[in-house]
């Protein structure tokens, strides 16, 4: 349904070019001899091909121009009272002109989308100067009634309507550039004032945020302190559900951040990490949560390395460097020796772990050694 639905509106784009050359046609002039007619829907024609049927297939709509120009000027031909016979065979070789047209320039422009003047100037010339000889030829019956004076004429006539041609596509390509650019300026105006808004509103939210987080703690404190304390169940339950309650506004404010970062997922992650600590927040919220997890859990994670694979280990807040050697082979903890530390910050500050020893940063702790979050570590053991 969608291919039938392009191929209809290809069709009828097809059409209004056709039309559109067809009532062109109909301007021409005698410029460089008498009785040698130049006609303005030649120039017209590239200009089109190159808008209006940018994403169209080029043979395709000059084959139907060809048709709608021939059908249109040869019922104004007939209206004046001409033969029809005699009609048909004087404008066929004009027919024939456009598919030619179609063919030259489908075969020196594949694609239309990313094409040069350097390629295109070319490419309408030789379109316009081949399907004219061959018009010529198909109209005079022979290619030996074809002498230079008549082919120099074909020449310039080329290059004549080759050159306005050129001009207009110049013309319409700047005018789309300009208005790219003013579009550009709204859209970046637009996303300046949105970025300066939202700044404001997370700043307060954020700081609204602690302040949410600190009434809540304390409400909690009050329900533990009224625990201890003889006082009537109402009060106890009062200050957790104050506590409650504090809690949900705090979840409200952390689903707008997070409403925030779903409408920028789409944007690449460089831009989207530049967009976020421009509005000032600098992590997501996924990594938030991860975090706060991990405080209230007490766990902490070291990382190690290797050629072969480099991963993250989670372990308790405060264990020793045989305990953290243990998580990841019990041979690691029964035969430690010692642990040579570097922290992950100045491991990618520094690029290599080399390099980090040469700056005296990759340190050698003992059994007693109590591991911190981001070390990364090179345990030494012996069994």
């Amino acid at each position: 349904m969608i291919n039938e639905n392009k191929s209809v509106r290809d069709l009828k784009r097809m059409v209004l070019i056709g039309a559109i050359v067809a009532l062109v046609s109909q301007l021409y002039w005698n410029l460089f001899v008498y009785n040698f007619r130049i006609s303005s829907s030649v120039i017209v024609l590239p200009v089109l091909l190159m808008t209006l049927g940018k994403n169209l297939s080029t043979t395709m709509t000059c084959s139907v121009t060809a048709v709608i120009v021939f059908l249109f000027r040869l019922t104004v031909v007939v209206n004046g009272d001409a033969d029809f016979i005699t009609s048909a065979e004087h404008l066929f070789p004009n027919a024939v002109f456009y598919f030619c047209y179609g063919i030259i320039f489908g075969a020196m422009i594949p694609g239309k989308h990313t094409v040069s003047f350097s390629r295109l100037f070319p490419a309408v010339f030789f379109a316009d100067f081949g399907s004219n000889l061959v018009e010529l030829c198909i109209s005079e019956s022979s290619l030996h009634t074809m002498t230079p004076e008549k082919a120099g004429y074909l020449l310039l006539i080329a290059l004549f309507r080759t050159f306005l041609a050129s001009l207009i596509l110049m013309a319409e390509s700047h005018y789309r550039t300009l208005l790219k650019n003013e579009e550009h300026e709204n859209r970046y105006r637009r996303l300046f004032l949105m970025t300066t808004g939202l700044k404001n509103e997370i700043y307060f939210m954020r700081k609204n945020s602690e302040e949410i987080e600190s009434v809540m703690a304390n409400a909690y404190k009050l329900y533990e302190k009224l625990n201890e304390m003889d006082v009537p169940d109402d009060m106890k339950h009062m200050s957790l559900s104050i506590a409650r309650d504090v809690h949900e506004i705090k979840k409200d404010y952390i689903r707008i951040i997070q409403g925030i970062e779903e409408e920028i997922s789409d944007l690449d992650e460089a831009d989207k990490k530049e967009f976020l600590a421009e509005l000032g927040v600098e992590t997501s919220g996924l990594d938030r949560l991860i975090a706060a997890s991990y405080k209230l859990l007490g766990l902490i994670s070291y990382l190690t390395a290797g050629p072969q694979e480099s991963r993250a280990w989670t372990i308790t807040k405060g264990t020793k460097a045989p305990q953290a050697a243990g998580k990841i082979h019990s041979d690691f903890e029964r035969g430690f020796i010692r642990a040579e530390v570097v922290h992950y910050d100045d491991l990618m500050r520094l690029g290599s772990y080399n390099a980090a020893k040469e700056q005296g940063l990759v340190r050698s702790e003992g059994k007693e050694y109590v591991m911190k979050d981001g070390d990364v570590v090179l345990f030494r053991f012996n069994v």
